[in-house]
């Protein structure tokens, strides 16, 4: 009796350490869970109500037109005809190489089901809030409790990631993938193992195959591993060797299947496309006055001009889009990068609450928001603020959200100035690396910036503005009692 009261009191406290340790993660996980499952059945049923979100595509919620159709095509595809295509045209059935295969093939379970992708949205929003509470357990190594705990929880109320949770797109998963990774990779106090390597390795390249953006962030990985490591020697030469072989394992079948196919062995025609059809002809529709339609006309007739049998943006044409777009650049590369960098402005700060009201029907435009980036290009500060005194409801929403993420930039800038000042050793690093990342995706963005394609660089963007928040909050109140480096807390 004796021993099993003893047994019983120490199963107590266990379960009581166990509560005490996890509980900061058990909440994010379960609010998130519930904040975007509430997403998922409002649009179910504004769904249902409004039928096509995009009028034209007839795809329902959480497919939604455009990139997500495209994805459910690739993977019905797959299903149908054992073939990676992005055509609907069945009976002529080309290889794809703009999408990557990650995604649709994370769809294929989903599509065998059967029920419109529903089991998809769920999974997913497992997914985002894992990724919560990924990125607390990241902060809270190298920052403090504090600093990764309001961090998290800005990130489980963002409502713009909290609803591409739910839609068939390919960003949710690649967050948890490059999140899971650098929770593996980057211990901090915990001794370096070589199998970590390995398999934060693969994560990454599964992350690549669903997202290209990410095909060069093995690099500052490795980087950031010697950086961290430097001091461990031999165990850190195998662990970054593990690592490449880990992400080389992953998407090297996928480069032997491009360059059998295509005879080059990138993993997808998105840079290329995206230059000949978006940032080249957007720029040279800013510089010339001509409009966005008839300049991306010209730069795309240049490659169609020889395409034979493959699609446009098939990889067999990468070629002939960079030949097209970099001698276009060439004449004015200065001009050109001026104009790149400022409309990259937007993956900052915009809102992304307009889009998603207007994707899914949920909102009626009552006019055309200004477009600030073009009031930056040409200096036209006094358009710019009599364009917002002209309130609309795009204009609000614009003021509103934006708002938000100018005060999140701004807070990010004083974390990263005050981390590279104030702090040493690991914290530094981390500081650093969560900046560089946050300047990859955007720089590799570019001018088509959207709101959810922040959604990989969002938790870096949160923990370092919070944690400048923090540093001014404390100056404001001059608490000397009170530590400026919340960092060590």
């Amino acid at each position: 009796m004796l021993n099993r009261n003893i047994m019983r009191k120490q199963i107590n406290t266990l379960r009581e350490k166990i509560n005490d340790t996890y509980r900061t993660e058990s909440a994010l996980f379960v609010v998130s869970v519930i904040f975007r499952v509430s997403i998922l059945i409002f649009f179910i049923w504004w769904g249902s109500v409004v039928g096509d979100f995009d009028g034209r595509s007839r795809t329902i919620f959480p497919s939604v037109g455009g990139d997500s159709a495209d994805y459910t095509i690739v993977t019905h595809n797959i299903l149908s005809h054992g073939v990676f295509s992005s055509d609907q045209d069945e009976t002529r059935l080309l290889p794809a190489s703009f999408r990557t295969p990650g995604y649709p093939l994370f769809l294929v379970p989903f599509a065998i089901i059967g029920d419109g992708y529903y089991d998809a949205a769920l999974m997913q929003i497992i997914l985002s809030s894992a990724s919560v509470v990924l990125m607390y357990i990241l902060a809270r190594r190298f920052l403090s409790r504090r600093i990764a705990s309001v961090a998290a929880w800005l990130f489980v109320f963002e409502p713009v990631s909290a609803y591409y949770a739910n839609i068939v797109l390919s960003d949710t998963l690649y967050v948890f993938l490059q999140l899971s990774a650098l929770v593996i990779l980057f211990q901090n106090k915990r001794r370096l193992t070589a199998p970590d390597g390995l398999l934060g390795g693969a994560l990454i390249g599964f992350a690549i195959l669903v997202r290209p953006i990410g095909q060069f962030l093995p690099i500052p990985i490795a980087v950031g591993l010697y950086l961290l490591y430097r001091t461990k020697g031999k165990r850190l030469l195998q662990t970054i060797t593990l690592f490449l072989i880990g992400v080389l394992l992953v998407v090297s079948p996928w480069m032997i299947r491009n360059y059998r196919i295509f005879h080059t062995p990138a993993l997808s025609s998105v840079p290329a496309v995206s230059f000949v059809s978006y940032f080249a002809p957007l720029y040279y529709a800013h510089k010339t006055g001509d409009t966005f339609e008839n300049a991306q006309h010209l730069f795309n007739s240049r490659v169609q001009e020889n395409y034979h049998d493959l699609s446009f943006r098939s990889l067999g044409n990468v070629g002939k889009m960079n030949e097209s777009v970099f001698r276009y650049i060439k004449e004015d590369t200065f001009g050109f990068a001026r104009y790149y960098l400022i409309k990259t402005i937007p993956f900052y700060v915009t809102d992304g609450i307009r889009n998603v009201g207007y994707t899914t029907r949920l909102i009626q435009s009552d006019g055309t928001p200004p477009n600030y980036s073009d009031y930056l290009l040409s200096g036209d500060w006094q358009g710019l603020f009599r364009a917002l005194r002209h309130v609309t409801t795009p204009v609000a929403l614009l003021i509103v959200g934006s708002g938000f993420w100018s005060l999140v930039l701004f807070a990010l800038c004083v974390g990263f100035i005050w981390g590279m000042i104030v702090e040493r050793n690991q914290t530094r690093l981390f500081i650093l690396s969560s900046f560089l990342l946050v300047l990859y995706y955007a720089v590799l963005t570019g001018p088509v910036a959207e709101a959810r394609y922040r959604m990989p660089a969002e938790p870096f963007m949160f923990i370092l503005a919070v944690y400048g928040a923090l540093q001014i909050y404390a100056k404001i109140n001059k608490n000397n009692e009170t530590t400026l480096h919340y960092a060590k807390g």
